[in-house]
């Protein structure tokens, strides 16, 4: 991946977004993840159809080219 310099009046938050859902990633206790495990398990097309879901993807296909 190249590093990009980007200006926008918004990246700042962008960014700030960013780390904070890292942050609350990995806050998440090992409950809360087996319950997210399980949700995905018992039902993989909600999250397959969910915007976040998407946006991963998105995401990646940018890393990738």
């Amino acid at each position: 991946m190249k590093n990009q310099k980007v200006k926008s009046p918004v990246m700042g938050d962008v960014i700030d977004y960013m780390n904070e859902s890292r942050k609350a990633q990995e806050q998440l206790s090992k409950e809360q993840q087996e319950k997210i495990l399980k949700a995905i398990q018992n039902n993989p097309q909600k999250l397959i159809n969910s915007e976040i879901y998407k946006n991963k993807l998105l995401d990646r296909n940018l890393r990738e080219n």
